[in-house]
């Protein structure tokens, strides 16, 4: 088991949660490593989205914050353990994966972080006031510009990004979608060093993949399954995200069948101990 101590005593895991059965499982495996874990259940919708970034980015007494999806398990602690020495010898002050082009369940820019898993040490990021309001009403008006003046204005952020990324693109179906949080992450590789995981299809469930994420040193280290808002199969979803499900999943019981299979990546993350 990795001593985090060793890094710092002031670390803590975030979670946005939304699903009580989700959240469960997520404790049940970070729970295991006695690390400080908060999950925020008061950032609904599509603006909470940006809204919790914005908060735990101000989380100062912790040098470091570690955010993860109720949906993203982590497969080998030590991974994470071993991002974080590696971001301290190398200066990075922010990691998490691309946001499509090397894996199949996204179509954003590989250039731009998702948040389904990030580290920010916090110690080197140093944002005013100023920029939080500045970036919360960016993100406000980025939601109600159309798609392509969206795309249109991460360009440059791309170009410059796109100079160091250092992974392949494999699918060629990315920089279609944005997210709302997008101004942020923008903001901030333009103004810190960041890191990009290698990030894979999973061999398991290839028509709907999860995502394998791994380390600095090459090891998995988490797996995110992706379509964990789809987990609870008592809620009536639109029919367009039910037309969704139904192109990855079994036809006749889309919910049914996401749901073992976010349960089988749990497990295979549950069994795991370093």
């Amino acid at each position: 088991m990795c001593d985090f101590s060793k890094i710092s005593n002031h670390i803590v895991f975030v979670i946005r949660s939304g699903n009580n059965d989700l959240l469960k499982k997520q404790l049940n495996i970070l729970k295991k490593y006695n690390l400080e874990v908060v999950p925020y259940s008061n950032f609904p919708n599509w603006h909470g989205a940006h809204e919790y970034l914005l908060h735990i980015l101000q989380l100062k007494k912790y040098e470091w914050v570690v955010n993860i999806d109720l949906d993203a398990f982590v497969f080998n602690m030590r991974g994470i353990y071993r991002t974080m020495k590696f971001m301290k010898k190398n200066n990075y002050v922010i990691s998490g994966p691309p946001d499509g082009g090397t894996y199949t369940l996204r179509k954003g820019y590989p250039y731009i972080f998702n948040a389904f898993f990030n580290i920010f040490h916090m110690k080197s990021i140093h944002l005013h006031e100023s920029d939080f309001e500045s970036l919360n009403e960016k993100c406000f008006e980025w939601f109600n510009y159309p798609v392509q003046r969206q795309m249109s204005e991460c360009q440059q952020t791309v170009e410059n990004i796109k100079k160091t990324f250092s992974h392949v693109i494999t699918n060629d179906n990315h920089s279609k979608m944005t997210e709302p949080y997008y101004p942020i992450f923008m903001f901030l590789q333009e103004k810190y060093k960041h890191y990009f995981f290698k990030c894979g299809d999973s061999k398991e469930y290839p028509n709907c993949p999860a995502t394998n994420v791994y380390d600095p040193t090459g090891k998995l280290f988490l797996i995110h399954t992706w379509l964990g808002r789809f987990y609870d199969t008592k809620w009536i979803y639109q029919p367009f995200e039910m037309n969704l499900l139904r192109q990855l999943l079994d036809h006749t019981n889309p919910l049914e069948d996401n749901k073992r299979r976010i349960d089988f990546f749990y497990e295979k993350c549950n069994e795991q101990y370093f």
